[in-house]
């Protein structure tokens, strides 16, 4: 949900900025199919019911393969943000086996009504309800969202508002030299340098005269 919010803000932004749609085919993205399998695993994971180490090891996998596609895209504004966003959230997964998520966040969330339902809720391969025995938690869900009903990571706040700044900036121009200013100023002198004068004219045409 915040993916497609961080999205929808980065277009409103960028438009209202000045931008265009025409703007984006003028910073193509690099190593697009690293984008392509990171979404491919991540709907995979959330359709089919793996068992909880292909979850996970899926998960990974996904996660690494956005974080590479990133890095590659680094030269683009916002981008760095998304790279730290996705790290964030690797490693409380690698670490856990799973990414653990706060019983009383579910609940402020409106997600259950009690704390005592939320050991009845499925949260697949890729999530579970923190427990002592967790490392790092503090990058687990641990955000609650009433309006969504959803649990959020630091993680997943630092993707959007890079997802938002990445769209704002494909949807700008490039900055572009105008072609009427010079790159460099010549120093003072230097564009007498080389030009002809009548003395050496007149020099030139004696000597071929000779």
């Amino acid at each position: 949900m915040y993916v497609v919010i961080a999205v929808v803000v980065g277009v409103v932004v960028g438009l209202l900025r000045g931008g265009r749609f025409s703007h984006l085919a003028e910073r193509p993205f690099r190593s697009v199919w690293l984008l392509i399998v990171g979404v491919v695993l991540q709907a995979g994971t959330e359709i089919f019911h793996l068992p909880k180490t292909l979850d996970v090891v899926a998960v990974l996998v996904s996660y690494g393969s956005l974080a590479l596609f990133a890095v590659r895209n680094l030269r683009l504004a916002g981008m760095g943000v998304v790279a730290i966003g996705l790290v964030l959230n690797i490693i409380p997964i690698a670490v856990n086996e799973g990414m653990p998520v706060r019983a009383s966040a579910v609940v402020e969330s409106g997600i259950v009504a009690s704390r005592a339902s939320v050991a009845g809720l499925r949260f697949g391969g890729k999530r579970h309800v923190a427990t002592s025995a967790d490392h790092l938690t503090v990058l687990g869900d641990i955000l609650p969202d009433p309006l969504f009903h959803e649990v959020l990571s630091f993680g997943d706040l630092a993707m959007s508002v890079g997802i938002a700044a990445v769209v704002v900036n494909l949807l700008l121009p490039t900055r572009r030299r105008h072609p009427g200013i010079p790159a460099t100023r010549p120093a003072a002198g230097d564009g007498d340098r080389g030009k002809p004068t009548p003395e050496g004219d007149a020099a030139f045409f004696a000597t071929a005269q000779r």
